[in-house]
């Protein structure tokens, strides 16, 4: 059972990481925009091969932007599923019987990648 003390210091770290991704989701919308508008402005003096570049750079930083917005409001995953600096993906593999057999006889965590 988590304290009061861990659950400040969890709830600062999410204000921290929330932060963080709002701020790089606001760049990248912004980068993208700009984008759009430099393209917008001047159609005739970009070649072919600019005017593709720019609208997959404006598609990269749209799908940046949402990635960044999805990281803020997806739910954190308890502690004890989380595992020890395992992403979100390893993680939700991890839980499961393969976990709680292994805690329960005292042997090491199953990795995700492995067959046993």
């Amino acid at each position: 059972m988590a304290s009061g003390v861990d659950k400040v210091a969890e709830a600062v770290k999410r204000g921290v990481d929330d932060a963080r991704d709002t701020m790089n989701e606001a760049a990248h919308r912004t980068d993208a925009e700009l984008e759009r508008q430099r393209r917008e402005a001047n159609p005739d003096g970009l070649s072919p091969g600019e005017k593709v570049s720019s609208v997959v750079k404006e598609g990269k930083d749209r799908v940046l932007a949402e990635v960044d917005k999805a990281k803020r409001l997806m739910p954190r995953l308890p502690r004890r599923a989380r595992g020890a600096r395992l992403g979100f993906f390893h993680a939700t593999r991890l839980v499961g019987p393969r976990v709680r057999a292994a805690k329960t006889l005292g042997a090491r965590r199953p990795r995700p990648w492995s067959n046993g």
